[in-house]
């Protein structure tokens, strides 16, 4: 048995908690018997066994509140504060649960699988819980704390991205938790993956975009139906940002400003950056307006070379008409804009 563990050497706590000056005569005490102090002394002692989750330490405040140190390393003024009690975690209950506990595997015996409920974490806080640790043969009882100080403690590991937590449709991480919304079904688990930038783009999400145009709205339902799960806005949102600063995407003309909060994603339009290399035109001309253009083409070769580019033309040509068209006409266009070129006809629409 470590004849410096901190359990053994005030029994007394068994039954409450005591003072530093009461533990400091108990462990004058167990010099006596032992002949050694620890190394780093008497601090060194109450850090570690509050590192451990071995003791919990009470800081009375001026409101005669408590300021409680649990599975965590206090600073020297602490440690030496003559007002400081000193209580075995079965008898204690904290006034505050660090949100760096709350992670994954920060807990022994908290996270048994990816998710848990709300309603898990209050129960590991009952003041019921025994949890063993790795190498120990006695189990350590975890402290109870009330539900408002666990609800406290999700809220911060929510808001500063540690815990994702999703109830129902609602999925939050990275931003505060809305009031009611953390009740005891609501699901705790690990951040969620990031998104790259280039997965909002139309070459990972065809289904969202409308030629080089897609909604903020959109690419976030469509991110979450393929993730299978709410995805937090948050996460979205980083992801179409860092596309917008890579200049892979570009709000339009009639978007809303960008960046947003969620309700006002449907209004914020994205589209493909325009290519500085490229400019295009597109009108309906009539036969008079064709032969205009013909004529005006020696004119716009020469401007568009000093502009450092070159025109190439598409040309959609459209015949319509009250009635359907007699195909023995249609053929003789057909025949006629094939010697224009060979692949160029009328086909049905």
């Amino acid at each position: 048995m470590n004849p410096w563990r901190t359990d053994h050497l005030h029994p007394e706590l068994k039954s409450g908690k005591t003072s530093l000056a009461v533990f400091v005569a108990n462990l004058s005490a167990a010099l006596a018997q032992t002949g050694a102090l620890p190394s780093g002394g008497l601090a060194e002692v109450l850090a570690q066994g509050c590192l451990e989750g071995r003791l919990v330490l009470n800081l009375p405040r001026a409101d005669k509140s408590l300021r409680t140190f649990w599975r965590q390393r206090p600073d020297e003024m602490v440690l030496k504060d003559p007002t400081l009690e000193i209580a075995l975690p079965a008898q204690a209950s904290l006034s505050e649960i660090l949100t760096s506990l709350l992670v994954p595997g920060a807990l022994p015996g908290l996270w048994t699988q990816d998710t848990i409920t709300f309603k898990d974490l209050l129960e590991y806080f009952s003041g019921s819980r025994m949890v063993q640790m790795d190498g120990e043969e006695e189990a350590l009882a975890v402290p109870k704390a009330e539900r408002a100080v666990a609800a406290a403690a999700v809220g911060r590991a929510v808001r500063e991205g540690k815990l994702w937590l999703t109830n129902g449709p609602a999925s939050i991480w990275n931003e505060s938790v809305p009031s009611g919304l953390l009740t005891e079904e609501a699901l705790l688990q690990a951040p969620p993956p990031v998104i790259a930038s280039t997965d909002i783009l139309p070459a990972a999400l065809p289904e969202v975009w409308d030629g080089d145009i897609a909604t903020a709205m959109a690419i976030s339902m469509a991110l979450s139906q393929r993730a299978g799960c709410t995805l937090p806005w948050q996460r979205v949102r980083e992801a179409i940002d860092a596309a917008y600063r890579a200049h892979y995407v570009e709000t339009t003309l009639d978007s809303a400003t960008w960046p947003c909060e969620y309700p006002g994603a449907q209004a914020v339009k994205l589209r493909l950056p325009l290519d500085p290399r490229r400019r295009a035109a597109d009108a309906a001309l009539g036969a008079d307006e064709l032969k205009a253009l013909a004529a005006a083409l020696d004119d716009l070769a020469a401007l568009s070379g000093a502009a450092g580019g070159e025109f190439t033309f598409r040309l959609h040509i459209e015949l319509q008409a009250s009635a359907p068209l007699a195909e023995e006409a249609v053929n003789r266009l057909n025949a006629r804009l094939r010697g224009v070129k060979p692949d160029l006809e009328l086909k049905k629409v």
